[in-house]
């Protein structure tokens, strides 16, 4: 079995106008995707609101509601219960102390039809940064800048939950880390090798980037 998971970021702009027409557009991407999750992040608003529209419209004509979702802070995640099975959410610190706002969302998921199996781990999560937003940074800015140390404490704190939350004899956890993370190439790879203690528990490394 495999699944189709998306992300979809939304800015940090105004989007009163925008999340009218987010559900639809969601949706659409939905079905012509065949997508069975969709992590939804990126900004403050009256999410749990924006949430429901969301799952009332994928959910839209069905005899049965299949469509579920979580929402905190910035983040929205809706999934296919006919698919996927939640069994664990929480919503965790990404463990800077000096930013105590930046959160993610975690969801463990076992398959609908076949519970015994291994789970598959989500680390939904939204890093901002104000690296560009000026030439000349003022100190606010500098003290939030997502360096590449925070980086590395970000997916410590986000694989520890993982680790904490993999059932004993599942062998290595199965693992998506979605949303934005700001990072490069080198910036990942650093991460990695920071983070050696979690290599035994890491087998194989994915990078996917997409658009829609």
């Amino acid at each position: 079995e495999f699944y189709k998971i998306a992300f979809y970021n939304i800015g940090w702009g105004s989007i009163t106008r925008y999340m009218d027409g987010l559900a639809t557009e969601i949706c659409e991407m939905v079905r012509a995707k065949c997508v069975d999750a969709v992590g939804i992040g990126g900004h403050q608003s009256h999410y749990p609101c924006d949430m429901l529209r969301v799952v009332t419209k994928l959910n839209d004509g069905a005899e049965q509601p299949v469509w579920k979702g979580r929402s905190d802070g910035q983040y929205i995640f809706v999934w296919n219960s006919d698919r996927l099975v939640l069994t664990i959410y929480n919503y965790i610190s990404c463990g800077i102390a000096e930013h105590p706002w930046r959160m993610a969302q975690y969801l463990q998921f076992r398959h609908a039809e076949s519970q015994p199996g291994p789970p598959l781990h989500v680390c939904h999560c939204h890093s901002p940064s104000s690296d560009n937003q000026k030439e000349t940074p003022t100190q606010e800015q500098i003290i939030r800048k997502l360096t590449d140390e925070r980086r590395v404490t970000i997916f410590k704190a986000l694989w520890k939950q993982v680790e904490m939350n993999n059932p004993k004899g599942a062998g290595a956890p199965a693992v998506i880390f979605g949303g934005d993370y700001n990072s490069t190439d080198l910036q990942w790879a650093y991460c990695l090798r920071r983070a050696s203690e979690t290599q035994a528990s890491r087998r194989r490394i994915q990078r996917c980037v997409s658009s829609y």
